[in-house]
C-alpha cells in the first residue's frame, strides 16, 4: 500500500509450552501426547500438546540435580481458567550428578565435567478448518550430545566420525544407552594467558545404523533400566 505500514492479518491460533524437571527420565518423552494443566497461582492454562524434545544437564562438576528441559508444541485450544490450588501428584525426586560418568566404546572417559543428551521427535503442522494450528509426531527420531572434558592432551582425545555405543550415567550404575553415537567435532579454547585448564568440548549425534563387516547394524536408545525409547 501507498501508505507504508504492513496490514496485520489475523491467523490461525498457536502456542507452545516449555517446562523444566528434574530426575534420571523426563515425565515425558519426544512423542508422547500431554493433557496440560499449567497453574500460575490462582489461574492455569489447559489443553493437549505433543513433546517435540528433551535435553538432559547432567553437571558433574558441580553436582547440581539431573535437571531436563522439555519443548511442546499446542495440538488444541488453549484455555484459561481460574483455579484453586494444585499440588503435585507425588514428592519431587532430586538426583545429584556428582557420581554420573559417561562412557565411550566401553570405557570411562576420564575428567567428564558436563554433558548433554538431547532427544527429539519432530512435529508437523496441520489447521484442520482453519483457526487452530494442530499437530502430529512425525515419529523420525533425532538424538545429539555434548561432553565437556579436562583433557589437554590431543592424542588422548576421541576422533572425529568415531562410532560407538555412549553410556549416559545417571547415577553410579544406570544409564541411558546410545548406540551409536558419533563424534561429529571437537573444540579446545586454549587460555594461555590465564593459565586455565585446557577444556575439551565433543559434540555428537546419533546414528541408528553402523556398518559392520560390509552389513548395517541396527543401534537403539535405551532408557535406566533398560526400557526401549527407539
Amino acid at each position: 500500500n501507498t501508505a507504508l505500514a504492513a496490514y496485520a492479518v489475523n491467523g490461525n491460533a498457536d502456542w507452545m509450552f516449555k517446562a523444566r524437571a528434574y530426575g534420571k527420565v523426563p515425565p515425558a518423552l519426544p512423542g508422547d501426547s500431554i493433557s496440560l494443566i499449567a497453574y500460575t497461582g490462582g489461574s492455569k492454562y489447559t489443553g493437549t500438546c505433543i513433546v517435540e524434545k528433551v535435553r538432559l544437564t547432567c553437571n558433574i562438576a558441580t553436582g547440581a540435580p539431573l535437571v531436563w528441559d522439555i519443548e511442546c508444541g499446542g495440538n488444541s485450544a488453549l484455555v484459561r481458567a481460574s483455579s484453586t490450588a494444585i499440588t503435585d501428584a507425588a514428592a519431587p525426586i532430586i538426583v545429584s550428578a556428582a557420581p554420573c560418568l559417561f562412557k565411550w566404546a566401553g570405557s570411562t572417559l576420564n575428567n567428564v565435567q558436563q554433558y548433554t543428551l538431547e532427544l527429539s521427535k519432530a512435529l508437523k503442522t496441520y489447521a484442520p478448518g482453519g483457526s487452530i494450528i494442530q499437530r502430529i509426531s512425525s515419529g523420525i527420531v533425532t538424538a545429539g550430545f555434548t561432553i565437556d572434558q579436562m583433557e589437554g592432551d590431543v592424542t588422548a582425545a576421541l576422533v572425529e566420525g568415531d562410532t560407538q555405543i555412549a553410556l549416559f550415567y545417571v547415577d553410579a550404575t544406570t544409564y541411558w544407552s546410545m548406540t551409536y553415537g558419533v563424534i561429529e567435532s571437537s573444540e579446545q579454547n586454549v587460555q594461555i594467558e590465564t593459565g586455565e585448564i585446557v577444556p575439551l568440548r565433543y559434540t555428537g549425534t546419533f546414528s541408528g545404523w553402523k556398518t559392520v563387516t560390509g552389513a548395517g547394524v541396527r543401534g537403539a536408545i535405551l532408557k535406566p533400566g533398560g526400557a526401549t525409547f527407539w
